[in-house]
């Protein structure tokens, strides 16, 4: 029965997530994610070129469409969405219908991004122009001045400040860059920073001495999800922090095989600690 058991688990896993691959310290695939490695002093570089944007930005290009007066970057000061999220640069990229702008870029990575897998993107982006709330295009390329096929569409918001944004995408080609650019063109005025694009484990798996029963699912999750503990359920204590540490949420559980869970928080990831007795397992949780 124990066996058997096992088996349909196993399966269960496989079907539910794919094939579970332990991933302690997950690569960000973006070169130059916060656009930090530039070579540029303090100021504000405004309505800059594609080809000075790209001369001055490693690993990411730009190129614009239509009459545009350029991409922003500002280094050490505020400059427009209120200076950068983390570190020193940000950028602001503008997608407005009167001058017709239009600027897209693209990273460099340090592996291609393949056809059918699932990546995890996060990002921060903050209006730089309160009025209407926009959409983030991303797409995937082969050429480093091509936006290529559209990946994912990325609803942002108005607020002023910088918020985080996640999504989870499958790759519908492969390719060498990850691009980005307004989604329509409109009021788009944003400030950008701290991308991250990570290949997924759908598992989230990193530690698991359950004997293998353990199941999370579904992960990634909208908020609620449910933790099935196998045949060795005993009482259990679950927390759930963020990826800094921080404690979202503890909870204690009586013996019970089958937990239905919420998770109370922004969307991003999350590791949700399990310990039962000696039994310890850590899961990298993702909410959408």
């Amino acid at each position: 029965m124990k066996n058997s058991k096992f088996i349909y688990s196993l399966f269960t896993v496989l079907f539910i997530f794919g094939l579970i691959v332990p991933n302690v310290n997950a690569q960000n695939l973006i070169l130059n994610p916060g656009f930090e490695d530039n070579t540029l002093e303090t100021g504000c570089y405004i309505n800059q070129t594609d080809s000075a944007v790209t001369a001055s930005l490693n690993n990411v290009t730009a190129f614009y469409g239509g009459t545009m007066d350029g991409i922003d970057i500002g280094v050490n000061t505020l400059c427009y969405a209120g200076g950068a999220n983390s570190g020193a640069t940000h950028i602001v990229m503008a997608g407005l219908s009167a001058p017709n702008m239009f600027e897209s870029i693209s990273f460099a990575l340090s592996s291609p991004i393949i056809s059918g897998q699932t990546y995890n993107l996060s990002f921060y982006a903050a209006n730089s122009n309160p009025i209407n709330p926009e959409s983030l295009s991303v797409g995937i390329s082969t050429d480093s001045t091509s936006f290529g096929t559209q990946a994912v569409i990325v609803p942002l918001d108005t607020n002023a400040t910088y918020t985080q944004h996640f999504v989870t995408f499958v790759a519908p080609i492969s390719g060498d860059y990850l691009t980005i650019e307004p989604d329509t063109i409109g009021d788009f005025w944003f400030g950008f920073d701290d991308f991250s694009l990570e290949v997924s484990t759908p598992s989230g798996l990193i530690e698991n001495n359950f004997e293998n029963e353990l199941l999370i699912y579904p992960n990634p999750t909208q908020g609620n999800f449910y933790v099935d503990l196998g045949e060795n359920y005993k009482a259990v204590t679950i927390t759930i922090t963020d990826m800094n540490g921080k404690l979202i949420q503890s909870s204690t559980h009586g013996e019970s095989q089958l937990l239905n869970l919420k998770l109370d928080g922004p969307v991003g990831i999350y590791l949700l600690r399990i310990e039962s007795g000696n039994n310890k397992a850590v899961i990298r949780l993702l909410k959408n």
